[in-house]
This record gives C-alpha cells, sequence and structure tokens, in this order.
C-alpha cells in the first residue's frame, strides 16, 4: 500500500487491517515517531468522509390504543400509525415486534404504516422500530394496547 501523510504532515498509513489502519505519528520536537492503531470509522471522517446517522423515533401517533379498537383508521378500513422521528429514507419500513408493515413514506421525519387487525387484538406491548434500506435502524419505541 502507498504511504501517504495528510495537509498536516502528522499521519502516514502504513497498513489496513480489518477494522483499523495503523497510523504513524511523528512528534518534531523529539524527533521519534509512535505506530498507533485508529478505528477505521475516524480515519474516514478525518478524510472528508461522512457517517450516515440510523433513524430516529420522537414519536408515534397514537401512542397506545385498546385491543380490538381501530386507531387512525384509512379510507380502506385499515388501522394506521404514524410515526415522527428523524432520519428517514425513502423506502423506509416500519417494524411492529420484527414484522415489516406496508410503510408509506411522508418525509426524512415521518412516515406512515398500515397496521393489520390481529397485531393489535389483545393487549400487551409491541416494540416499534424503523429500518431504512440501508440496513440501519432507530431503537425501538413501545406501543401500548391496553385491556378493554
Amino acid at each position: 500500500m502507498a504511504k501517504k501523510m495528510n495537509e498536516f504532515g502528522a499521519f502516514q498509513v502504513l497498513s489496513p487491517v480489518l477494522t483499523s489502519y495503523a497510523m504513524r505519528t511523528v512528534d518534531y520536537q523529539f524527533l521519534r515517531t509512535a505506530t498507533l492503531p485508529v478505528p477505521l470509522l475516524l480515519l474516514t471522517l478525518g478524510c472528508g468522509g461522512t457517517a450516515v446517522a440510523p433513524p430516529s423515533i420522537q414519536a408515534l401517533y397514537p401512542p397506545e390504543t385498546v385491543a380490538g379498537t381501530k386507531f387512525l383508521v384509512q379510507g380502506d378500513g385499515r388501522a394506521a400509525i404514524a410515526i415522527g422521528g428523524k432520519n428517514f429514507k425513502p423506502g423506509a419500513v416500519v417494524l411492529f415486534d420484527r414484522r415489516p408493515l406496508e410503510t408509506a413514506f411522508g418525509s426524512e421525519s415521518a412516515v406512515t404504516a398500515s397496521v393489520p387487525d390481529e397485531l393489535f387484538s389483545k393487549p400487551g406491548t409491541i416494540q416499534v422500530r424503523v429500518e431504512n434500506p440501508d440496513g440501519a435502524a432507530s431503537d425501538p419505541m413501545p406501543f401500548t394496547v391496553r385491556q378493554k
């Protein structure tokens, strides 16, 4: 692999490693060198790359329902859930306890999904996530189905 110093002349790539690069830094005051492992992400960001933030859920509407009671009823009679957040991408999918739902992308901060009746027919807590096409997924947010 070719050696290349950055614009500051402080680091030189020695060799790629599976999850990190070995980097050399030079202490010009004492004229000595040290080899340090640096995580690949830091190298990528330091070279002008950008990190992609995963989706994040900030709110569910509604946040709960009563068992067997439809919510946000759509024109076709199906229940729906609206999700507000950030970093949603076109093609994002809502997961209801890991089950993918038919999802409509609204914007980077809003998606809506149709929820089949059987998923809210019994009381309990359902973990809702949003997964982008690149596989990045949000942390779960609970949706509560209360007893009648």
